[in-house]
């Protein structure tokens, strides 16, 4: 009876997120970057194509400053309603929260992860005189 009624829950709950016509108006996204780089033309061509998809409008936004801090905070005051989304990185998503005791979003709070749009493998090096 148990399995019935959580099989029972999951087909209501799926129904009634099909009846949800997501996008019914145009999406935001944020990119806390200045345009021309990796993540501003990663933004474009996904906006691009999930126009194409949806026959909806995507907006980027480039919202730079304070080392991604700035277009971060902007989509974290955004109403939660799926129409703004941010193009979330490393910098303001994990280093910016070690690197700084106060922020004006809290990363694990304030956001929650939607798609993994790429994968950018970062390198370091030093002197070969270092040790």
């Amino acid at each position: 009876m148990k399995t019935f009624l959580a099989l029972a829950a999951l087909v209501a709950a799926t129904t009634l997120a099909f009846a949800q016509n997501y996008p019914s108006r145009p999406v935001h996204f944020i990119s806390p970057y200045a345009p021309g780089g990796g993540t501003d033309i990663m933004a474009r061509t996904l906006a691009q194509k999930l126009s194409e998809a949806t026959g909806q409008q995507f907006i980027v936004e480039n919202r730079p400053g304070g080392g991604g801090i700035v277009g971060t905070e902007a989509a974290a005051k955004s109403l939660p309603d799926g129409y703004t989304i941010l193009l979330g990185s490393k910098g303001p998503m994990t280093v910016n929260p070690a690197l700084y005791k106060k922020l004006p979003y809290n990363t694990l709070r304030d956001f929650q992860p939607l798609a993994l749009v790429a994968k950018v493998p970062a390198g370091r090096a030093g002197s070969a005189h270092c040790r």
